[in-house]
């Protein structure tokens, strides 16, 4: 069950966890980020993670949202606060494992969405 597709998102609960994961308070300066970007590269299996309506309400709580589609994912620009990584196939590299770590160190969120291996397939061992 994807939890932000269309048909999860009409689940006033689902669009609940959705703000939830953008509006969080720490420490750190990312915490006070207003962007979210999705990070569809390595060869996604499932580019659109968080659909329409999931995108929509996160703007709707004032956040930019972008999508990329990046084989090296950078670090995030400094106002980016939440990082969704969508279904990866290929292996992130350990620079941009550091990145994810200086990211997070930095106060942002990190989400991870994976699936189960009937959908996923090969990117099992990617998200193990």
């Amino acid at each position: 069950v994807n939890m932000t597709d269309q048909t999860a998102t009409s689940d006033p609960n689902n669009l609940r966890m959705i703000r939830n994961l953008v509006n969080y308070t720490g420490p750190g300066s990312r915490a006070t980020g207003t962007a979210v970007v999705l990070e569809a590269g390595h060869n996604s299996a499932y580019p659109r993670c968080f659909d329409t309506r999931a995108e929509t309400e996160i703007v709707n709580e004032g956040f930019t949202f972008a999508r990329l589609a990046n084989d090296d994912v950078p670090l995030p620009a400094a106002n980016v606060k939440v990082l969704i990584l969508c279904l990866p196939r290929i292996a992130y590299s350990r620079a941009e494992i550091n990145r994810f770590k200086q990211f997070s160190a930095e106060g942002g969120r990190l989400i991870f969405v994976g699936e189960h291996s009937g959908f996923y397939g090969a990117g099992i061992p990617i998200q193990n």
